[in-house]
């Protein structure tokens, strides 16, 4: 569900940063690193 919603913002924040390809890279990086470590957590 956290994911989920995560994921959810990203996408939205991926059509406001449009122009920075950069930055929606770290976004990115960001969000799967949270990904990962909540599943890992939860493991």
């Amino acid at each position: 569900m956290v994911i989920a919603s995560t994921s959810n913002q990203t996408m939205t924040f991926y059509s406001s940063t449009n122009n920075s390809p950069v930055q929606r890279r770290d976004i990115q990086c960001n969000t799967s690193d949270k990904g990962k470590r909540i599943k890992k957590h939860r493991d």
